[in-house]
């Protein structure tokens, strides 16, 4: 700071004129120093206005010290231009001890806060080593969640598989026995017919047996015969008929049920991909 004042001296020290020291050429001087006095520090100083008292408080201690080295200098009779000169000696060793000082200062301010940022920077680094520590948990818990979840699935699945197949067995089991009563049924009517032609056989025969007179009588009841007789055939074929109907109904029951056997084959198949 006394070398950025003592080569602007004439500006800074100097008294005021219109040519070229001014108030704002001053200014502009003493703005110059508190910069220079500040990049050499490495810190942010206060304003122009700052360093102005710091001088001034340079200025009057180098005076005092000034004043009692010439106290002293009468007090032991040496003369006045040594006294001058010890005392200027005097004033730039106090000014330098005084900015020494200073730096020294500075230097353990900006330590202190290097030391400061040091431990802010490790206190981050350990806070994002917990978040990602933290967030790797968050992540396997969520990864067993899902195979928990897959694993319940699975379950599910082979429970409905079951089902189905337990549904399908009970459905081909009452297919089967319906058939089967259909055959029977089938088969007691075929046997009905035969002992019906039996009958009819018989009576015939027994006709034939009787009165050869009565033929013509015989032959009419023999056509009211044969008459009931196909009144009865018609009457059993619309009993066939109705019969073939209900097949076809249990054949369309069966195909649909097929084609509900292939699609849950097909779910089977595209579940199982």
């Amino acid at each position: 700071m006394v070398e950025e004042i003592a080569a602007r001296k004439r500006l800074l020290l100097g008294r005021l004129n219109n040519c070229r020291v001014t108030a704002e050429t001053k200014k502009r001087g003493w703005a110059r120093v508190a910069e220079s006095v500040s990049a050499i520090g490495g810190m942010a100083r206060d304003s122009d206005a700052a360093v102005k008292n710091k001088w001034s408080d340079i200025k009057s201690a180098a005076k005092q010290k000034g004043a009692e080295r010439s106290r002293e200098l009468k007090k032991t009779g040496g003369c006045a231009t040594r006294a001058r000169r010890l005392a200027g000696v005097e004033e730039m060793v106090a000014v330098q001890r005084t900015l020494l000082g200073e730096v020294t200062a500075l230097c353990r301010v900006q330590e202190e806060l290097l030391n400061k940022l040091a431990l802010e920077k490790e206190k981050l680094a350990l806070e994002k080593e917990k978040l990602a520590l933290e967030k790797l948990a968050l992540e396997k818990e969520k990864l067993a969640l899902e195979k928990e979840k897959l694993a319940l699935e699975k379950e599910k699945l082979a429970l409905e598989k079951e089902k189905l197949a337990l549904e399908k067995d009970k459905l081909e089991k009452l297919a089967l026995e319906k058939e089967k009563e259909k055959l029977s049924l089938e088969k007691e009517k075929i046997a009905l017919e035969k002992e019906k032609l039996a009958l009819e056989k018989e009576k015939l025969a027994l006709e034939k047996e009787k009165e050869k007179l009565s033929l013509e009588k015989e032959k009419l009841s023999m056509e009211k015969e044969k008459l009931s007789l196909e009144k009865e055939k018609l009457a059993l074929e619309k009993e066939k008929i109705a019969l073939e109907k209900e097949k076809l109904a249990l054949e369309k029951e069966k195909l649909a049920l097929e084609k509900e056997k292939q699609a849950l084959e097909k779910e089977k198949f595209a579940m199982e991909k």
